[in-house]
């Protein structure tokens, strides 16, 4: 995770490390990223994607399979959805007394990209070249980037943005691939992004 070397570049840059609030913020950034992956799920389930792919040879699912296969309800699913939420904005909470109360803005906005990635009205998935992947930047890589070197250091700092650059766009590469691999082949319930517009024969260029 970006917040593992941010914490060690806030050490080497400012010498400050402060053990508790980085072990808060693993747990709060994994429940934050679990919860971002899994609360579409649902919507994928229903609209047909999901059980698209599994009938579909060759396509490498990127869905958790609990739904499509049988393995959870929907309501028990989405109770362990909400709960990675909760977990997440406990650990935002606590942070915020010890580093500042900005913290919970990232809290709050990473929420409300994971959930209105695809539902409406933004559903940023679905309007074209630009939107998904900038959603994706911001949420998995500028927040938890600027978010981490913030709760060691209480302040905000280029630095760590620039040294996690190839991360970011590594993680943007990687969700233009996954597009190409399952949602354009999928072509269920309108779900193409930007990768599949420009790239209609699915070919993985990046």
């Amino acid at each position: 995770m970006n917040f593992n070397y941010l914490s060690v570049g806030a050490y080497v840059w400012e010498g400050t490390f402060h053990p508790f609030l980085f072990v808060i913020t693993i747990i709060g950034g994994a429940a934050a990223h679990l919860f971002s992956n899994m609360v579409n799920n649902p919507r994928y389930f229903r609209n047909g994607t999901d059980l698209e792919a599994e009938r579909t040879p060759d396509i490498v699912t990127t869905n958790t399979g609990f739904l499509s296969r049988g393995v959870l309800s929907e309501r028990t699913f989405a109770a362990l959805t909400w709960s990675l939420l909760a977990v997440a904005a406990l650990c935002g909470a606590l942070l915020s007394v010890y580093s500042g109360s900005e913290i919970l803005w990232f809290v709050a906005a990473g929420a409300l990209i994971a959930y209105f990635y695809v539902a409406p009205p933004l559903r940023f998935g679905y309007r074209g070249i630009g939107y998904s992947e900038a959603a994706i930047f911001a949420a998995f890589g500028l927040m938890p980037v600027l978010g981490s070197y913030f709760v060691q250091t209480g302040q905000f700092s280029m630095k760590p943005v620039l040294l996690s650059l190839p991360e970011q766009l590594h993680h943007c590469t990687g969700h233009y691939d996954r597009e190409g691999s399952d949602g354009c082949r999928q072509r269920v319930g309108a779900r193409a992004d930007g990768y599949c517009r420009m790239v209609p024969d699915n070919s993985n260029y990046y």
